[in-house]
């Protein structure tokens, strides 16, 4: 997971500002089969780069059990290894949340239609949060070459909890018609894409989209804000 820090990269942490001494990967490496694609690398202090392992491993085993990329190239590996971390009799812990977790949901497409119903696991969204915050403080730097403020409100939304609020879907549909710039790696695997105002340079919308199917939103808003552009990001 970890880098050696190259002597022409900025040398504080993209999450904490601390000092940096290694390079993370964005998205993280671990939703990726071997041999991996050219991941983008952030500057990331060890303490932050390794304390995230775990919130990783629950973000890649959300996103891997869904049915729609049974069949999506570059995706078996990373299935057979989320199968073989349920099959370990040491897990029978994971074992039960799988079962007790299991759950019908509304499908929702990265517009914001309804598809209709399907079979899902219920995962803590708030765990997830936070790898998608942190793969936009790690895109942030890597589009515009610098680190977000500490006092800068970050937020993850998932169409999936937002179902039945539809002055959020809305809202969240005229911001992605608002996006400027796409970028994609590796056969779809990931895709981002995202917005940045003008006059408020540290506001900005981010489309993310994992193994062309599961699309997040995550809104950075900074202290001193419009008010009425802060109400359409949260």
């Amino acid at each position: 997971m970890n880098k050696n820090l190259p002597k022409d990269v900025s040398s504080s942490c993209v999450y904490c500002g601390g000092m940096a001494d290694t390079m993370d990967h964005i998205p993280p490496k671990s939703l990726f089969q071997k041999p991996r694609p050219p991941l983008i690398t952030v500057p990331a202090c060890k303490r932050c780069n390794s304390e995230a392992s775990l919130d990783d491993e629950y973000f890649r085993n959300a996103l891997i059990i869904d049915h729609r990329i049974e069949k999506l190239q570059g995706t078996q590996q990373v299935r057979e290894a989320f199968k073989r971390s349920v099959r370990r009799s040491e897990a029978p812990g994971l074992q039960n949340s799988l079962i007790n977790n299991l759950r019908r949901v509304s499908l929702i497409s990265p517009t914001g239609l309804y598809k209709g119903q399907g079979g899902a696991l219920k995962f803590d969204f708030s765990r997830m949060s936070k790898v998608l915050i942190r793969i936009v403080k790690g895109l942030f730097f890597h589009e515009l070459k610098r680190c977000l403020p500490s006092d800068c409100l970050i937020t993850a939304h998932s169409p999936q909890e937002m179902v039945n609020d539809f002055g959020a879907i809305n809202a969240s549909v005229k911001l992605v018609k608002e996006i400027k710039k796409k970028v994609t790696l590796e056969n779809d695997l990931f895709s981002y894409g995202f917005v940045v105002w003008e006059d408020q340079t540290n506001a900005s919308f981010w489309m993310l989209q994992f193994y062309n199917t599961q699309v997040f939103f995550v809104s950075t808003t900074p202290a001193q804000f419009d008010e009425k552009i802060s109400d359409h990001l949260h």
